[in-house]
This record gives structure tokens, sequence and C-alpha cells, in this order.
């Protein structure tokens, strides 16, 4: 009985005959061999994902660098403007500084009060006085 398990005579397997152990391990042949490719593609889109991150992160880089170049620019641009004020501010100030104040715009505004400036001759008033007055004199002679 034991002949027809084992297969043969002194135990060896009939030819075309596959033994029960030597199924088991093409079984496990193949499923390790799905697992390699289950792993394998695994690997590949973990491979695409870093490939991808990689490429947005220089990406990033570049668009991070250009705006920081950008803003370096506009802060250059806005300083020298605020020197420029800042210059303007001070030419004013010393300006303000040299004018009267309020004290001495009215002492100021007194004696114009008191001149009436608006009632002064001009010089070409003064010459057709003296030229009315003389020919006055001459036409009495």
């Amino acid at each position: 009985m034991e002949q027809a398990k084992s297969g043969g005579l002194f135990g060896k397997p009939k030819e075309g005959s596959v033994s029960a152990g030597k199924i088991a391990d093409m079984n496990s042949v193949g499923n390790l061999t799905r697992r390699l490719r289950i792993v394998e593609e695994r690997l590949q889109n973990i491979q695409r994902k870093h490939q991808i991150t990689e490429e947005n992160m220089i990406k990033t880089h570049k668009e991070l660098k250009n705006d920081l170049n950008l803003l370096s620019k506009e802060l250059s641009t806005l300083k020298s403007q605020f020197l420029e004020f800042r210059d303007k501010l001070e030419r004013i100030s010393d300006e303000l500084d040299t004018k009267a104040n309020e004290s001495e715009f009215l002492v100021f505004k007194k004696y114009l009060e008191l001149w009436r400036p608006v009632n002064f001759v001009t010089q070409a008033d003064v010459e057709r006085i003296v030229k009315q007055t003389l020919e006055n004199l001459n036409k009495r002679k």
C-alpha cells in the first residue's frame, strides 16, 4: 500500500506525477512571485511620488526665490523713497525754522496796518505829479 502512495518501487515517484510537497513548493514560489510583483509596483509608485514631490519642491523653490527677489527689489525701492521723503521733510523742517513765528507775524501785521503800503505812490506816479506841477508853474508865469 505504501508503494501506491509513494508512486513506485523503492519510493521513487512515477514519471509525470507531482508530489504534494512539490505542489506546495510551487504554490509558495507563486505566492512569493506575486508578492514580489506587488512590492515592485509599490516601490515604483513610491519612486514616482518621490520624483513628483521633488519636482514640485524644485518648482516651489524657484517661485519662492523669484518672489524673494521681487520683494527685495520692492524693499530697496521703498527704502530709497523713504530716504527721499525724509530728506524733503528735513528740508521743510529747516525752512520752517527760518520762517516767522506767530508773534513775529503779528508784529509785522501791525506795521503793515500802520504804514498802509497800499496808499504808497509809485515812482511813475511821482514823476507824473512833478511834471504836472512844473507845467502848472510854467503856465502861471
